[in-house]
């Protein structure tokens, strides 16, 4: 698990978390609007490799403790040969524009860079989508490319919050 705030952590999505999403089962610790159509394809994406590990090392769930309910999902891949590696996450509609994505990215970040310090770290947002723009800005991603409808942003350096903010002090679950 990585502890992100008092109120926010990510927990590794495990083997039956995913097949319950991908089977479009519900559970009692999700928020009403989770999965959201990433969820489903990422976790039934994990499902058909042969490799995945469980619980993922890849793939999280952004958990708020208050309601304890996950409220999204956060992950990253590297692709073959590649030095850098793609994040992505979605947060649940009722829970956007509260600073979870911004906390989440950052954490998700902060831990990257400790694991892989050699590789880069870059996320695609959609030009037009204004909120993911500004959270990937906050979290110190500075765009570098767009393409088509896409951006691609890249991080410079984590941004780290204050001390009531326990960035990537991960303890094994």
């Amino acid at each position: 698990m990585i502890e992100v705030t008092e109120l926010l952590c990510l927990r590794p999505l495990t083997l039956a978390e995913a097949k319950a999403i991908s089977d479009g089962k519900r559970s009692l610790v999700w928020a009403s609007d989770y999965p959201q159509v990433q969820d489903v394809e990422i976790a039934s994406y994990l499902l058909r490799q042969v490799d995945s590990r469980w619980p993922s090392q890849s793939q999280f769930q952004i958990v708020d403790r208050r309601l304890k309910q996950v409220i999204g999902g956060i992950g990253y891949w590297k692709r073959t040969r590649s030095r850098e590696m793609e994040i992505g996450y979605a947060v649940v509609p009722s829970r956007r524009n509260t600073g979870v994505a911004t906390d989440a990215l950052i954490a998700m970040a902060t831990k990257l860079r400790i694991d892989f310090p050699k590789l880069g770290l870059y996320l695609k947002v959609e030009q037009k989508n204004e909120a993911s723009l500004a959270t990937a800005a906050k979290a110190g991603f500075s765009e570098v490319s767009l393409d088509l409808d896409m951006c691609t942003l890249i991080l410079r350096q984590p941004k780290i919050k204050s001390k009531d903010h326990p960035i990537a002090s991960s303890s094994s679950d």
